[in-house]
């Protein structure tokens, strides 16, 4: 410490008091020392003042003085909890590299938001996902129809396919009851169309596929009441038979849905509906490879009735005829 000599032998004889302290030249170390000081000052005071009792601890620099709760724990898994009012407490996950640097803490009593997208609170974990509430499966039917007419004017695929998406749902809860309806519904519309609507409805169907916007399981589904009704529909449709074999054949042919699934269609399709009559047609649609695989002949013979089997005398001889 480097003194004044004149000005101390002054002071000493005659006996005066500064009175300020005086200005000597300091080290870097006690310039810190006594940042830190009025540092912890000013955080007792402030602690004070609200009626909240803080621990402090320093950081990793000279004078780095944070706020810490008194009573934070960081368990195991790495979860910090903080003390807030009424007793119960806030915890959010943070690695064990960043616990210790978290550095903002409730105050009065609010909730502390970490930056995870997670927060647990009272020991009850919840993760924050969106809800989608889909409409019900006859809603969805009655859309689809609004949907395909609108593409059927403007030709917009794209739009067709994601307002599909947004009302079915595929892979959530009830997904398969909603995409069947709206096949059933879109298919029932296009069998009293016309041909090029019926390639439309298909363009759709197959693109709906692709963008897994519409399972498989719930084409199979919604083709049932085409199936049962279409001898009725056709009374005044005549063309509905020929709309169907062709959707049916485009499904199947593009691997969409069995052949085969004819065989758990409707009951009254398959002892009234002449269903051998319609699977030879939808073999013959499909080609050559349909007609000479036995897989395909072999859900013919299954499908024929007696009065089909009166007729022709095996499966063969139905297709050559059909």
């Amino acid at each position: 410490m480097i003194f004044q000599p004149k000005l101390f032998l002054i002071n000493s004889i005659l006996g005066w008091v500064t009175r300020r302290k005086e200005e000597t030249a300091k080290t870097l170390d006690q310039i810190h020392e006594e940042v830190a000081k009025e540092e912890r000052a000013a955080l007792v005071r402030r602690a004070s003042s609200s009626g909240r009792s803080v621990g402090l601890r320093r950081g990793v620099s000279t004078g780095d003085v944070r706020v810490q709760a008194v009573d934070k724990q960081v368990d195991e898994d790495g979860f910090v909890s903080v003390a807030v009012s009424k007793g119960r407490s806030v915890s959010y996950t943070l690695p064990r590299s960043q616990s210790d640097g978290f550095q903002k803490y409730a105050t009065h009593g609010s909730i502390v938001k970490s930056a995870t997208a997670s927060t647990t609170l009272a020991g009850i974990s919840e993760e924050v996902k969106p809800r989608i509430s889909y409409p019900s499966p006859d809603e969805c039917g009655n859309k689809a129809k609004t949907i395909l007419k609108e593409f059927f004017v403007n030709g917009e695929t794209l739009d067709a396919v994601v307002s599909i998406q947004e009302i079915v749902g595929a892979g959530s809860a009830g997904s398969l009851a909603r995409g069947a309806e709206v096949i059933k519904n879109a298919a029932l519309l296009v069998l009293e169309m016309r041909q090029e609507d019926v390639d439309k409805f298909l363009e759709v169907c197959l693109q709906c596929v692709q963008a897994k916007t519409i399972e498989s399981e719930s084409i199979i589904l919604g083709l049932n009441d085409p199936l049962e009704f279409l001898s009725d529909i056709a009374i005044d449709a005549p063309l509905a038979i020929q709309h169907l074999v062709t959707i049916v054949a485009k499904l199947v042919k593009t691997d969409i849905i069995p052949f085969d699934f004819l065989l758990n269609s409707p009951d009254y399709f398959r002892t009234d509906g002449d269903a051998a009559n319609f699977a030879a047609q939808v073999i013959k649609t499909i080609g050559n490879e349909a007609t000479s695989s036995e897989v395909y002949t072999g859900v013919i013979e299954k499908l024929m009735t007696d009065g089909d089997r009166e007729k022709y005398s095996s499966a063969i001889n139905l297709i050559a005829g059909a």
